[in-house]
């Protein structure tokens, strides 16, 4: 729990001191983590692993490279996420999918998300930030 605290305060400081480019993932991360808190889950090494890398720029989060681990937020923050792309990771049944709607390909992605989701895992939480 306190390393969860310790990581919370290192994304403030990529907030306050980033690069523009990091300060905007850092924002998007917090939130998605922050909605985790919301649902009452504790956040994973493995999550805060992937966070610290891809805020760093050392992966890149679309289709073809996230990482999924069973129980963890996803998440579509990069830009010109399309219906294919969320229709993939919805396969991959996450018990949480995040899109930022400024990521979105086209309006059509916002208006068939949730009908995507009621499709394939049904019991994932998903929501559009």
């Amino acid at each position: 729990m306190a390393e969860d605290k310790e990581y919370l305060q290192g994304l403030e400081e990529y907030i306050r001191q980033g690069e523009p480019q990091k300060q905007e993932r850092g924002r998007a991360w917090q939130t998605a983590i922050g909605q985790q808190e919301v649902d009452g889950l504790k956040t994973s090494p493995y999550l805060l692993d992937t966070v610290r890398e891809h805020i760093e720029g050392d992966i890149a989060v679309d289709y073809d490279k996230h990482r999924v681990e069973f129980g963890e937020v996803v998440e579509g923050f990069d830009r010109k996420v399309n219906e294919v792309t969320v229709t993939e990771i919805a396969k991959q049944k996450p018990n949480f999918f995040v899109l930022r709607d400024a990521s979105a390909a086209n309006d059509n992605v916002l208006d068939n998300f949730e009908q995507i989701f009621k499709h394939y895992p049904p019991d994932t939480i998903n929501k559009i930030l």
